[in-house]
Order: C-alpha cells, then structure tokens, then sequence
C-alpha cells in the first residue's frame, strides 16, 4: 500500500490480525502464523468491489487425477503458494486503516491505499485466480473445460496436470523433469513452497504403493477433529 489522504467521497475499511497454527497431517503443530486481514465485510458493491467469483478445483477432479496416477505410475509432487491472495493486482482504489501496531510514526492521520488484493477483501480470491490463470496460459497450459482449476500441458508424449484449489496445487506427470521444470517456473513467478511429493491435501492423507499402483486416501485427522467435538460437547 501507499501511504494518502483519504478522499472526502470515500471511507475507509478496517483491519485486523489474526493468529493461526498450521498443523501437519498427524495434527501437530508445524508453525504458528499472524496475517494481517481487512474487514471486507464493510466493503460497498460498486465502489470498493465488483465481481467477487471464484473457482477451485473439484474435488472429484482431484481423486480423478490421483486415480490416474495411480493406475499408470505418475509423478505426484504438491505445491503450496505462500501468500496467495497478496499477489492479485486490484481494479478498484481500496483505501485501509493503517495495522495496529504498524502506524507510521508522524503519519497517523493517513490511510492505506491497496496497490494489491489483501486476504479479507471480497475480491482477493478472484483476484488471485486470474493472475494465476494468466500464467498458467502464458506457460502454455491448457485449461480444462470440465474443471476450470485443472490445466494440461502436452510436449509430445509428455505432459503435466495440474490442479488448484485456491493455493494448494497438486502436479501429475508422466515425465519427472518435465514437472521439475513446471515447479521452477511457478517458483519463479510466485513465492512457492515445494511440498515435494504428495501426501497430505485439503485435510486428506495420501498414501502410495508405486509398485502395487494403488493408492489411499484418508481422513484420519478430520474425523478425530469430529469425534473430537462431538464428545467435547455431549
């Protein structure tokens, strides 16, 4: 953001931190994490926001593609993009509360104006979604029909599935450099943590046998969670 006068025709949107803790697939903690986040919820259609859509992968398409590597012994690597939502460029000025706690000292009386999305904002997922599609496009994927968060890359015999949900990214391939090659290049143009191969996305547990081509998936972590609360709360 830049640091302005608010507008006399315009009012600001709060914001906030909120504390976390990202857990692992056993449920332990890995790291605990602050974000700051704007109150979106007092954004005005029309003014600060427009349209607001945005895809992610199917599930069924993800157990799809994960079906497919099971059966024909693909690569299975997993992606996780850090600060998703940050790399959306806006189309509407934004003009924010400075954080608590980071004021500009002898520039209180200013405000924030968003040069980028911001997670809390109504339009930051959609944001993120076409900057995302844009590259994938550029890096010559082609976007599914059925699933408009599954992306295919062809070279000759080789190619590449990839599939998001919002910033977690699973890479399927028959070809190990050639998805090397597609994880470089994601890294290159956003902040990227390379998971490595696959076993733990969207609270499911993959497990693998290459050998025997089967592969599992599990809930064990979300049913302890219900079963958890259920008995928390009788």
């Amino acid at each position: 953001w830049s640091l302005c006068k608010l507008p006399k025709d315009r009012k600001t949107i709060g914001c906030t931190w909120v504390f976390k803790r990202k857990l692992k697939s056993d449920g332990t903690v890995e790291r605990y994490k602050a974000r700051l986040v704007a109150k979106g919820y007092s954004q005005i259609e029309g003014v600060d926001y427009g349209e607001i859509f945005s895809p992610v992968a199917k599930l069924t398409s993800i157990r799809f593609v994960l079906a497919l590597a099971a059966a024909h012994d693909l690569e299975v690597e997993q992606m996780d993009v850090k600060t998703a939502f940050l790399h959306g460029d806006l189309e509407e000025e934004i003009y924010m509360k400075q954080p608590e706690g980071f004021e500009t000292k002898g520039k209180e009386n200013l405000v924030c104006k968003l040069n980028k999305s911001l997670y809390g904002l109504k339009q930051s997922p959609r944001m993120w979604n076409q900057k995302f599609d844009t590259y994938m496009i550029q890096l010559g994927f082609v976007r599914s029909n059925s699933d408009h968060c599954v992306y295919v890359k062809r070279e000759g015999n080789q190619f590449v599935i990839l599939t998001l949900y919002v910033d977690d990214m699973l890479l399927i391939g028959n070809n190990k450099k050639m998805v090397k090659d597609v994880k470089r290049l994601l890294a290159k143009k956003f902040e990227m943590k390379d998971l490595g191969p696959a076993n733990f996305i969207l609270g499911m547990q993959i497990r693998r046998d290459r050998e025997k081509r089967e592969l599992w998936l599990g809930q064990e972590k979300y049913i302890k969670e219900i079963l958890s609360f259920y008995y928390n709360v009788l």
